[in-house]
C-alpha cells in the first residue's frame, strides 16, 4: 500500500485565507489545466487562457493590490503563508504559469510602501499584466560576477541602458524590473515600449514564460526606482514562490509515479513489493517531503523578526534545494517508468522539463553553461 504523499503545513503556517485561496487555485487547475496537460505546451492558447484566469479571475495578479483598487489587499504579515499554499497548488498543475506569476508577485511585494507600488497597483488593476525580471547579466563583475544595467542621472530622471535575457516573459511582458547600478544596487521599473525585443527563444520547459533577449534604452522618473535592500526583498519572495512551486511539482511527480506503480506487477506481485523498485519510489517521495520541509522552514523564518540579509541568504539555499528536489523526483520517477515516463502523454516529462529549467535558472553556473550559446547567438545584437 502506497504511503500518503502530502502533508499539511505546520499549524503556525496555516491560515483560513491561505486555504481558501488554495482551494480556488485547485479548482482552477482541475478545470483549466489538468484536462489539457498533454497538449498545453504545444498549443499556446491553452496556457494563455489558463494564465489569464489565474491572474484575473482568481485574482493572483492583484494579491497585494489595495482593496480600494480592486485587489485582494493581502497584508504583509499574511503573505508568506498565502504564497506557500498558493504556489504549491500551482506547481501541481503548471510550473511555467507559476514561474510567470512568481516574478509579478515578488516585484510587487518589493515595492510595497513606495511610489513604485502606486504605479504598479494602477497597472495591475487595469487588466492582464506581466512583469519580467531583468537580473544581472553575464559580463563585468560588478555584482557577484555579473553585470548590472547602467543607470545615469540626467536632471530629475534616470537613463537606463542594458541588454541581455530576462529571467522570464521577455517576449510579452508589460513591465520590466531591471537590476541596475543606480545608488548601489537598485531595481528600476520600465514600461515595455522602452524595450527592444528579439525573436522569441525556443524553450523545452516553462513554456508559459515566453522569453527573448532584450535591449533596454529608457529614461524614467526617479520615482520608478527602488533603492537600498529592495532587490533582496524581491529575490527573497521570488525564492519563496519558486520553493513552493517546486514542492507542488515534486508532489505531482510522486502522484504520477504512484498512479503508474499501482497498476504494475512483477511476477504477479505489486511493483512496490520489489525491493529495488520500492527503494526508488521511497527516494522520489523523500525528495518531495524534504522540499516541503525546507519551504516551510523558509516561510517560518520570514514570519519571524530576522535580519533581512539572513532571510535572503536562506531563501537562496531553500530555492536551490527545492528545485533540486523537484528535478530529482521527476528524474528518478522517469527512470523507473521507462518509456512511459519519457512519453508526452504520461505527463511526467513536463514536470521534468519545468523542474530542470527552474533549477538551471536558479544556478548561475548552470545558466552560463546551458544558455550561453543561445545568449551570444542572439539576432538582436
Amino acid at each position: 500500500m502506497m504511503m500518503k504523499l502530502e502533508f499539511e503545513n505546520i499549524s503556525e503556517l496555516r491560515s483560513d485565507v491561505a486555504e481558501m485561496l488554495a482551494k480556488s487555485i485547485h479548482e482552477w487547475a482541475e478545470k483549466e489545466v489538468i484536462p489539457y496537460r498533454a497538449q498545453i505546451d504545444d498549443e499556446v492558447e491553452i496556457a494563455d487562457r489558463a494564465l489569464k484566469k489565474l491572474f484575473l479571475d482568481i485574482g493572483m495578479q492583484k494579491l497585494v493590490v489595495p482593496e480600494a483598487k480592486g485587489g485582494a489587499g493581502i497584508s504583509f504579515e499574511d503573505l508568506p503563508q498565502v504564497l506557500l499554499r498558493s504556489f504549491e497548488e500551482i506547481g501541481k498543475a503548471d510550473a511555467g504559469i507559476g514561474f510567470v506569476l512568481s516574478a509579478l508577485i515578488s516585484a510587487s511585494i518589493s515595492s510595497m510602501g513606495t511610489e513604485v507600488f502606486d504605479y504598479l497597483s494602477d497597472k495591475l488593476s487595469a487588466g492582464l499584466c506581466k512583469i519580467a525580471i531583468f537580473p544581472p547579466q553575464f559580463g563585468k563583475s560588478d555584482f557577484k560576477g555579473f553585470e548590472l544595467a547602467k543607470a545615469v542621472a540626467v536632471g530629475d530622471k534616470i537613463k537606463l541602458k542594458g541588454f541581455g535575457r530576462p529571467l522570464n516573459s521577455g517576449y510579452d511582458a508589460d513591465i520590466f524590473a531591471v537590476f541596475c547600478n543606480y545608488s548601489g544596487i537598485s531595481v528600476a521599473f520600465v514600461d515595455a515600449e522602452n524595450v527592444e525585443r528579439s525573436e522569441q527563444i525556443k524553450s523545452t520547459g516553462l513554456v508559459a514564460s515566453k522569453n527573448c533577449d532584450v535591449r533596454i534604452n529608457a529614461e524614467i522618473e526617479k520615482t520608478r526606482i527602488l533603492t537600498g535592500d529592495a532587490w533582496k526583498k524581491l529575490y527573497t519572495y521570488l525564492n519563496l514562490c519558486l520553493s513552493a512551486l517546486c514542492v507542488g511539482s515534486a508532489y505531482d511527480s510522486c502522484r504520477i509515479l504512484r498512479d503508474w506503480a499501482e497498476k504494475r506487477t512483477i511476477r504477479g506481485k505489486p511493483l512496490g513489493d520489489n525491493t529495488v523498485d520500492a527503494a526508488v519510489i521511497a527516494n522520489v517521495i523523500r525528495e518531495a517531503l524534504e522540499a516541503k520541509a525546507v519551504a516551510q522552514m523558509l516561510t517560518k523564518i520570514m514570519l519571524e523578526d530576522r535580519d533581512d540579509e539572513e532571510v535572503y541568504a536562506f531563501s537562496v539555499v531553500a530555492a536551490l534545494k527545492c528545485s533540486d528536489s523537484a528535478f530529482n523526483s521527476a528524474d528518478r520517477a522517469m527512470e523507473l517508468m521507462a518509456s512511459q515516463g519519457y512519453a508526452r502523454e504520461g505527463l511526467l516529462e513536463k514536470q521534468w522539463r519545468d523542474a530542470k529549467s527552474i533549477r538551471t535558472l536558479l544556478n548561475p553556473s548552470h545558466l552560463l553553461l546551458e544558455l550561453s550559446a543561445n545568449y551570444f547567438g542572439s539576432k538582436l545584437w
